[in-house]
């Protein structure tokens, strides 16, 4: 089923599942500490707008409230969590250089792909939305975990689980949407 046959929910799931998928690039390619908690926190607000739009599509109240959830921890108290750390501990506002930006950029788009090629067996059984959808839980969890192998300082490895943790909760949302 290609995505002209998928209805409009299906699509705007697609494009917010992308949209997951960039800032988890952009957090690689962040060098600054600020701008990378800002960057999880859209990360957390497009979770938030997917699982609310997985909840009027299905009309699941009880992911109206996951969605808030969602929205208020990921969103708010985290990042004033992360940023109140850094002030009080007087952490260099620079993250670490990397020697090879580029290289870290493949590697990442490398891990996309095989995310992909992993998801593949599902074809049979599975709608392209969910496909896609599984693929990209599973890339934004393994550009999480690159996100904490190539950096040194404690915030960046935090913000790396987090980001797995959102690739997880990524998957448990869309979950929703194709179960009857």
């Amino acid at each position: 089923m290609g995505l002209m046959q998928q209805t409009i929910f299906e699509q705007a799931v697609l494009f917010l599942a992308a949209l997951v998928v960039f800032t988890s690039f952009l957090m690689l390619a962040q060098r600054r500490l600020f701008p990378l908690i800002g960057l999880f926190a859209w990360q957390g607000l497009l979770l938030a707008a997917t699982t609310a739009l997985v909840a009027y599509n299905r009309d699941y109240s009880h992911l109206y409230i996951s969605a808030l959830i969602t929205l208020a921890i990921k969103t708010l108290v985290i990042p004033w969590m992360l940023r109140r750390w850094i002030i009080q501990l007087d952490v260099h506002r620079e993250v670490e250089s990397l020697l090879y930006p580029s290289y870290v950029m493949t590697a990442a788009s490398s891990l996309v792909l095989f995310s992909y090629y992993v998801v593949l067996p599902i074809e049979q059984l599975s709608a392209l939305a969910s496909r896609n959808a599984i693929a990209v839980s599973l890339a934004v969890v393994l550009l999480g975990m690159l996100l904490m192998i190539t950096r040194r300082q404690a915030v960046t490895h935090v913000i790396g689980f987090m980001s797995i943790e959102n690739g997880l909760f990524f998957a448990v949302s869309i979950r929703w949407m194709w179960t009857n």
